[in-house]
C-alpha cells in the first residue's frame, strides 16, 4: 500500500519588532520538533530488503503525487524489519540541492551520495510496523512506539526527531539560524494525503530591505489569473562599491491588485522575508511584506545577506 503523507497548516503567529513569535496561539503548548530541511519522504522497510524503497514528491513539485526516486537503497538491509516511516532526507547540505540530486535518475542519485555527504534518513512518525495499522492511533502513542523501533533498529543512519516544549525549541532555532519548528496536537490521528491543523508549521523569517530591478510575467497557469500580470519581482542589494547585487525573485505575499506591473517602478524600496540564504547567497523563498517608501535606496545593504 502506497501513503501519501500527512502535511501541515503554516500558523501565522504574531510577530515582535525583531520577528520573534508572542506565542499567542494555543498550538504552542503542543509536542515540538524542528522544522528540517531536507526531503519529505515515506520510507518502507521490508522483511526482503531488495524491496526497501523511498517515496519522495515528484521533481519539481511541491505538492502532489509522490513518486518512487530509490527502489533499492544502498544502506537499508532489515531482513527482519516490516515497516513504513514518515521523515525527512537529508544529505547534509540545504534541501534545494537535495532536490537536485533527487532529480536524478534514481542510481545516478544514490551514486553521487559520496560527493554530499552520507544520507540520513529522520523519522517523525510511524504508520505501520508487521501488520499493525498505527494511523488510528494517537500522536503519542505513535511517537513512543517510534522511538521503541528505532532504538531496536540502532541503525547509525535512520533517527528520531527530537520534540522540544515550543519556547525552548524556538530559542534554538533562532540561536542556530534552523528553518523553523513543526507543533503537533499530543492526541491526532494520522491524516493520510491531508493538510491538517493538527500539524502547525511555523517558520522562522529574517527581514531584508531590497531594491525592485526587474519583474517576471505570471504564467498563465490553469485559473489564467496571472496572465498579463506581475508574477514576481526581482530583488538586489547594493554593495560596498554601490553595484545592485541581485538577490532573488519574490513572488508571494502580494495582493491581486499589487501585481500590476506598472505599480512596480524600477529602484523601489521593500521589505521582504525568508528563511534563509542559499549557499550563492540568494533569498530562500523570500515573501513580500511592505513597500518602504520611508527608506533610500542606500539601506538595502549587500551586508545583510552575508551577516
Amino acid at each position: 500500500m502506497i501513503y501519501e503523507p500527512m502535511l501541515a497548516q503554516p500558523l501565522d503567529y504574531e510577530r515582535d519588532r525583531d520577528g520573534n513569535p508572542t506565542f499567542s496561539e494555543p498550538q504552542w503548548q503542543w509536542d515540538a520538533e524542528p522544522k528540517l530541511d531536507g526531503i519529505r519522504c515515506v520510507l518502507y522497510l521490508s522483511q526482503q530488503s531488495i524491496h526497501n524503497h523511498a517515496l519522495t514528491r515528484v521533481r519539481g513539485k511541491h505538492t502532489g503525487k509522490y513518486a518512487d526516486k530509490a527502489a533499492h537503497i544502498p544502506w537499508l538491509d532489515f531482513p527482519m524489519w516490516e515497516a513504513v516511516l514518515d521523515g525527512e532526507l537529508t544529505w547534509g547540505k540545504n534541501s534545494r540541492e537535495t532536490m537536485e540530486i533527487l532529480g536524478c535518475h534514481p542510481t545516478e542519485a544514490w551514486n553521487r551520495q559520496a560527493l554530499h555527504g552520507d544520507v540520513h534518513f529522520t523519522a517523525f512518525d510511524l504508520l505501520k510496523v508487521g501488520e499493525q495499522d498505527h494511523r488510528f492511533y494517537t500522536y503519542e502513542q505513535r511517537r513512543e512506539s517510534l522511538l521503541m523501533l528505532v532504538s531496536e533498529m540502532s541503525h547509525p543512519r535512520i533517527h528520531a526527531i527530537e520534540q522540544w516544549s515550543a519556547r525552548m525549541l524556538w530559542a534554538r532555532i533562532t540561536r542556530d539560524k534552523g528553518e523553523g519548528i513543526m507543533l503537533k496536537a499530543p492526541m491526532h490521528q494520522y491524516q493520510v494525503g491531508r493538510r491538517s491543523t493538527d500539524w502547525m508549521k511555523a517558520k522562522r523569517f529574517r527581514k531584508f530591505i531590497a531594491v525592485v530591478t526587474g519583474f517576471q510575467w505570471g504564467k498563465k497557469g490553469k485559473t489564467g489569473q496571472m496572465e498579463g500580470l506581475m508574477g514576481s519581482l526581482s530583488v538586489s542589494m547594493l554593495n560596498k562599491d554601490g553595484i545592485l547585487i541581485h538577490v532573488g525573485d519574490v513572488g508571494t505575499g502580494f495582493a491581486m491588485a499589487e501585481r500590476s506591473p506598472g505599480a512596480w517602478p524600477m529602484r523601489t524600496v521593500v521589505e521582504v522575508e525568508s528563511s534563509d540564504v542559499t549557499e550563492d547567497l540568494q533569498l530562500w523563498h523570500p515573501v513580500f511584506r511592505h513597500r518602504r517608501p520611508d527608506l533610500r535606496i542606500e539601506d538595502a545593504k549587500y551586508e545583510q545577506i552575508l551577516s
